[in-house]
């Protein structure tokens, strides 16, 4: 099924979007990687090739394909001679034969009857299927619009209340509009297909998508959410944009450094080098903009999700409480590495270039600072909250409690790059410049040492503490939580940025050259995020894991799916499903 699809995909993602899904189903995690890669590039293709939700199909070109008034069905009308009722899913509810081709069909306002035309004649039809009037027209005669009914026969000319639909009439004109007018799509034809895009009444575009065939006819739904075409692929097709896929956050003018997410409100904050924390609803919407004197490293919600602090190189990190429009400063004397809330969200711990680290509260005020000679690069609190860990330029890493004294002083023989405490408390990470990751008890005992081969920038536990991750350079290792080499995931470019999953399960990575991968603990590669431009800067897993994270330097946040989420998210969604014959086609049981 997995080599399938691949064929499949040039013809129609679709149709291979749902035989990967079937695919998965099969054996679901336990699936080979290419099922899981496939499932995953043909979701994020949605943005050049989006899914249709249903499929009406004639054999041969489908001219017009329109919506009863109440949108509970459509009606095509085709080159081979029929005109067909559906229901929303694609099921076939009624036939109506005629001699030659028919060029337009549409109901009547209340829906309960069908006016069609062909070369020759226009009929009107009961929903049932019986014929209850017959009229000869010209042959140049070719607009349904020119007709009407009274319930009893057809009218030749129409007055107020005819036969006159939105929908109808817009075919014919360069724009088309939704019934409330707030929306209006475009068609433009190319050697293969048309590309259809859909704006607001202002004209901004809101999203584009791609329908075969060259001579395509589209018409919104009564509610303004789904799309209709009518097609010379001999096919109309229903495209579903209740829920619009997004992935690709609005683009900003400079690099986002980092990206997270608050689940209980389904918001996003970002933190940018145009000096500016951002907050975006689950849509994409701006909601609000936390402005900084220069560019902001990170941006972090509280654990509650009501404040996010910020840390920026204008010398100073803030709390915001966006509900409130309030706002505390806290001052340094230089750059603000890192900021961050304890796990309890009750302080705030920073560290600068200033050489200090400080403990504040919520309403800003300092409770300790520690000094270090030298710059500090990161600082961060045990999981108990009542220890702080933080590196410097001077090669140390020192270990505080929360009263300002200095428990123990690491020193190593290079430049220190991270710190980080295992889940616990009791265990410390360090990387360094000399290509070694170190494990430290908090008492200062060198508990061992694990060779990363290359400059690692990152360490940290896994959230079961079952492993330690590693990364610099090219390279990603997993080790055991006693420091034994499990596995190791190369990369072709420098790794920037590593995530793991909430429930232990899979990795995320981030690289240099604009792409984000993501692995199970065994190395199985099993999707690839590659629409990013520039190196893209920090990666992660939201709280339920079922989708990625990435921030850039080309200016784009990106939302990506997990295949687990993806598979779980077909089921019920709005994309085709297949018919019978396709099953049986394709050997799916």
């Amino acid at each position: 099924l997995a080599f399938t699809v691949r064929d499949i995909l040039a013809e129609d993602n679709t149709i291979a979007m749902n035989v990967a899904h079937h695919a998965y189903a099969a054996l679901n995690e336990d699936s080979p990687p290419m099922v899981m890669q496939a499932m995953s590039d043909i979701f994020h293709g949605q943005d050049e090739r989006a899914f249709y939700s249903a499929n009406f199909p004639h054999t041969e070109r489908v001219f017009t394909a329109v919506f009863s008034p109440d949108g509970k069905n459509v009606l095509t009308a085709s080159e081979d001679g029929y005109v067909k009722l559906w229901d929303l899913n694609g099921k076939e509810l009624l036939s109506l034969p005629h001699e030659i081709q028919v060029t337009g069909a549409v109901f009547s306002p209340d829906g309960d009857q069908i006016l069609t035309i062909t070369r020759t004649y226009v009929r009107l039809w009961e929903r049932d299927g019986t014929l209850t009037d017959k009229d000869t027209i010209p042959e140049t005669t070719t607009d349904l619009k020119l007709f009407s009914t009274d319930g009893m026969k057809i009218i030749p000319a129409p007055a107020d209340g005819a036969l006159v639909t939105d929908s109808l009439s817009a075919i014919s004109l360069n724009a088309v509009y939704s019934n409330d007018r707030k929306q209006f799509l475009t068609i433009t034809p190319d050697s293969v297909s048309s590309l259809i895009t859909v704006c607001n009444a202002r004209g901004d575009s809101l999203y584009s998508f791609k329908c075969k065939g060259t001579e395509v006819n589209a018409v919104f739904s009564p509610d303004g959410k789904s799309i209709l075409t009518a097609s010379n692929d001999y096919t109309a097709k229903l495209w579903d944009f209740s829920n619009p896929y997004l992935h690709r956050f609005p683009k900003q003018m400079q690099a986002m450094n980092t990206i997270d997410y608050f689940s209980e409100t389904n918001t996003y904050v970002t933190a940018s080098f145009d000096s500016t924390a951002k907050i975006y609803d689950g849509s994409g919407r701006l909601i609000d903009k936390l402005v900084h004197g220069d560019v902001v490293n990170s941006a972090w919600y509280s654990p509650d999700g009501k404040r996010i602090i910020t840390a920026s190189l204008d010398s100073t990190a803030r709390i915001w409480n966006p509900k409130e429009s309030k706002v505390i400063t806290l001052r340094h004397d230089h750059e603000v590495t890192s900021a961050t809330f304890s796990h309890d969200g009750k302080f705030v711990l920073t560290s600068s270039l200033d050489s200090t680290v400080r403990v504040w509260n919520l309403d800003g005020k300092t409770f300790h600072t520690y000094a270090h000679q030298g710059d500090v690069i990161t600082a961060a609190f045990s999981s108990d909250d009542q220890r702080i860990a933080a590196i410097s330029s001077d090669q140390v890493m020192i270990l505080w409690n929360t009263e300002g004294d200095s428990i123990h002083i690491f020193r190593h023989p290079a430049r220190i790059y991270s710190v980080a405490f295992s889940n616990d408390g009791n265990t410390l990470l360090t990387t360094c410049a000399d290509s070694l990751v170190r494990r430290w008890s908090a008492a200062g005992e060198l508990l061992g040492e694990m060779v990363h081969h290359e400059k690692p920038k990152i360490a940290f536990y896994t959230p079961d503490g079952q492993h330690i991750i590693t990364g610099g350079g090219k390279l990603v290792k997993i080790w055991d939580a006693n420091g034994t080499l499990l596995d190791s995931l190369i990369h072709t470019e420098n790794v920037t940025s590593i995530d793991v999953s909430p429930d232990d399960k899979e990795i995320v990575t981030a690289c240099i050259d604009g792409t984000a991968y993501l692995w199970y603990f065994n190395g199985d590669l099993i999707a690839e995020y590659k629409k990013h431009t520039g190196k893209i800067n920090y990666a992660c897993f939201v709280s339920d894991g079922s989708h990625v994270l990435t921030a850039s330097d080309d200016g784009y946040v990106m939302r990506w799916r997990t295949p687990r989420a993806i598979f779980a998210g077909l089921n019920v969604e709005p994309v085709y499903k297949l018919s019978k014959m396709e099953l049986e086609k394709y050997g799916i049981r």
